[in-house]
């Protein structure tokens, strides 16, 4: 293996030491019912599974989140987020928490079909699962919140882009979207120099990702003029390291008049507001005060 791939795979195993560490001090929110392990794909694979939480004695369909997943494009789960998603649940939705193929096995564009397949199979099965779908909401952080940024552009009457990404849109459309500390510009990395920066570009759009025919269509500065995108809750904080990727997203929102709010969390003493501080500890207070935020924001557009 090249020294740039084993500096990627080193970093992500140390990061998924210290998340195992973490939730196996955490404790998931009571009253919540769920369904686990659903093949969205029926192809046998792990990353095309799901599960849905709902509040417990939940007997009809209710207001339905489905999120996804962080992790660099290239790390993690749908067990990173269940926590998370169980809070989320606690405030009276139903949570669809998705799996997805992860670089290098699969590339930016199959992880984005991998979503449209999670939301057909949402399309497909709403009622069974207590999915309201003319109240549906979409959230995701870091490279979760470019993949859920992306998917709600492509669905947002953009037909040069679903031919692009071999999509097809699902009958609903999202009433807003929740996007925490997300990775909106792959800038950064596309057109980085430095070796590393290089691999993790072919990991993410192949071998040859300077003629890649997404290059150009998979940042929100490259997509986002023209579309009118769901409004959104948009949350980052001092501390986190890609803060400057949703303060810029957070002007282009504005550029292009697009309905939306910024919650950007200052520093606090004796804590430390980290990159997607809100999800990897859903019980501090201050993860409460913006998962609260975000899940009003959503219940202001349910019909």
């Amino acid at each position: 293996m090249e020294i740039a791939a084993e500096i990627l795979t080193r970093f992500w195993q140390i990061t998924e030491k210290k998340d195992k560490a973490r939730l196996s001090k955490q404790r998931p929110a009571d009253g919540i019912d769920g369904r686990f392990d659903i093949p969205y794909i029926n192809d046998g694979e792990t990353e095309h599974l799901l599960d849905v939480y709902f509040p417990e004695n939940t007997k009809e369909n209710l207001p339905a989140i489905i999120d996804i997943h962080g992790g660099g494009w290239m790390y993690g789960n749908k067990e990173l987020n269940k926590n998370y998603c169980y809070y989320l649940a606690s405030r009276g939705f139903t949570i669809v928490n998705i799996n997805y193929t992860l670089a290098p096995k699969a590339t930016v564009d199959v992880q984005i079909r991998d979503v449209f397949a999670a939301l057909k199979w949402v399309d497909e099965n709403a009622d069974e699962y207590f999915i309201d779908k003319n109240n549906l909401f979409l959230t995701g952080d870091s490279a979760g919140g470019h993949l859920a940024a992306l998917t709600t552009v492509i669905m947002s009457d953009r037909p040069d882009l679903e031919l692009l990404y071999n999509v097809e849109c699902p009958s609903f459309r999202f009433k807003a979207i929740g996007l925490t500390c997300g990775a909106f510009n792959l800038d950064i990395i596309l057109n980085n120099r430095i070796f590393v920066a290089k691999k993790y570009a072919e990991f993410l759009l192949g071998s040859d990702f300077e003629n890649s025919p997404y290059k150009n269509s998979v940042s929100m500065r490259d997509v986002l003029c023209g579309t009118k995108i769901p409004p959104v809750y948009l949350a980052s904080s001092a501390e986190d390291f890609i803060k400057r990727q949703s303060d810029a997203f957070d002007a282009l929102l504005t550029k292009y008049n697009l309905p939306h709010f910024y919650r950007r969390m200052g520093r606090v003493k004796g804590k430390h507001l980290s990159h997607v501080f809100n999800i990897l500890y859903p019980d501090w207070e201050e993860s409460i005060f913006v998962n609260n935020e975000m899940t009003d924001f959503f219940k202001s557009y349910i019909d």
